[in-house]
């Protein structure tokens, strides 16, 4: 397991749940209140599909959360950057949120970096349990 694929910790879906999902996703209202939603993100070039984005919006503390990921051979090209600044926009122009949150691993550096290069804060650590594995 490379480094950058250790913060996922995704189980692979059977090509037919995966399809069932994403054509879901294709026709679901985005931003409804406290559902989330998954946007692909795509290669300019091919189509192929490299990542997502996830957005939540949680009116009842005026926020929109976003979460991302993107297959490790086209890290460190600016496109998650570019993906999660579209997404805060995105939120930010069609929802009523006042602040974005963003909740990551404080071990997974990579994606830190990049929240810090958009201008976000660190703003509290808490101890967790995913799919049964402590985080940071």
């Amino acid at each position: 397991m490379k480094k950058s694929d250790a913060f996922k910790r995704w189980e692979p879906w059977p090509d037919k749940e995966a399809l069932t999902f994403i054509e879901t996703m294709s026709t679901v209202d985005l931003l409804q209140p406290d559902t989330w939603c998954q946007v692909g993100i795509a290669d300019r070039e091919s189509g192929a599909l490299i990542g997502d984005i996830d957005m939540c919006v949680r009116p009842q503390e005026n926020e929109g959360e976003i979460g991302f990921s993107l297959v490790a051979q086209w890290q460190g090209r600016g496109l998650g950057s570019e993906a999660v600044r579209l997404g805060c926009d995105f939120l930010f122009e069609h929802a009523t949120v006042g602040q974005i949150v963003c909740i990551t691993d404080a071990r997974n550096l990579a994606s830190n970096r990049l929240l810090r290069r958009l201008g976000m804060d660190h703003v509290r650590t808490a101890d967790a349990i995913f799919r049964g594995e402590p985080c940071q």
